[in-house]
């Protein structure tokens, strides 16, 4: 459990220690912003900014210590400024900033911080580093199951993660997993394309590897079984039909089988055939939450 940041009860949160962390930032201020020429001319430019980096971590470090996460973290956030206009590195007073805006409940400017940090990551050509952080985050908000915001680092993790062809890995197992965080919170916008593309991409993939081809179809099947319930049986028949020449083994598949009677008990309308159908399935094939709720909602779909 994350302490509060007004605690105070902790014997660390004394006024004293406090006051020196505001001390301590009030002299990094007044270093980085010298009042007089005389300041500029007796130090490098250089010298000023890293004197001034060092009281701002001092001054993070205590508020860190006494539980005032808000006031450590936008120390540390001065860090990464001041590292940044030094042409250094401002990545760990970056992550220790967002750590400290969690801690004080403020996932806005966590984020904001984040992608800060992404932005440098990414301009210097470290996109899996990148694609990493927003995974971190979003691995925690499932934990925490806060699905909605873990779908979205999730999906800005992918962004970067495509943005390097050598991420294909961490591409298609992060597409499983929002997979399997849309269908739990059931009803994530534009869930369709989600269900329905990502399942492909699964599917096209899987046919790469001659450990995972076999699981092709099953992917294959889920997309059209998307397909029936959000755009209708005559854009399944053409979906039906691409997996068919996409791969040869997709058309004795069970779920081939299942897709392609659903799309005709729709067509004749027939309510029994099309719960038989199902049924038959389910009993005979183990399936999975994806599985359980598409189809749920097909047969739901037929009696509007």
């Amino acid at each position: 459990m994350l302490k509060n940041e007004n605690s105070l009860n902790n014997i660390n949160n004394s006024p004293s220690e406090e006051k020196e962390a505001f001390d301590l930032k009030r002299k990094g201020e007044s270093i980085l912003n010298p009042g007089c020429c005389l300041d500029t001319l007796c130090s490098s430019r250089n010298s000023r900014y890293n004197k001034s980096c060092n009281l701002f971590q001092k001054s993070a470090d205590k508020y860190k210590s006494c539980f005032q996460w808000r006031k450590a973290a936008e120390c540390y956030e001065k860090c990464a400024e001041i590292k940044l206009n030094l042409k250094e590195s401002p990545i760990k007073y970056y992550q220790e900033s967002i750590t400290c805006y969690q801690n004080a409940n403020s996932e806005i400017n966590a984020k904001r911080v984040l992608f800060k940090l992404n932005d440098y990551l990414e301009k210097n050509g470290e996109l899996l580093e990148a694609g990493k952080k927003c995974e971190i985050v979003a691995i925690k908000f499932e934990k925490e199951k806060k699905y909605k915001d873990a779908i979205f680092y999730y999906i800005e993790a992918i962004k970067y993660y495509e943005k390097d062809i050598k991420n294909d890995n961490n591409i298609i197992n992060l597409k499983k997993k929002l997979i399997e965080l849309i269908i739990i919170i059931n009803g994530y916008p534009n869930e369709e394309k989600y269900l329905i593309d990502y399942n492909e991409e699964i599917g096209i993939n899987s046919l790469k590897n001659n450990l995972s081809e076999n699981s092709a179809h099953y992917y294959f099947g889920k997309a059209i079984l998307s397909v029936i319930y959000y755009k209708g049986i005559n854009e399944a028949e053409l979906y039906i039909n691409k997996y068919k020449t996409i791969e040869q083994k997709f058309e004795s598949s069970n779920i081939y089988k299942l897709c392609f009677d659903i799309i005709n008990d729709f067509k004749i309308n027939n309510i029994n055939k099309l719960y038989n159908d199902i049924n038959k399935y389910k009993s005979e094939n183990k399936c999975d939450a994806f599985m359980i709720n598409i189809l749920k909602k097909i047969e739901n779909k037929i009696k509007i």
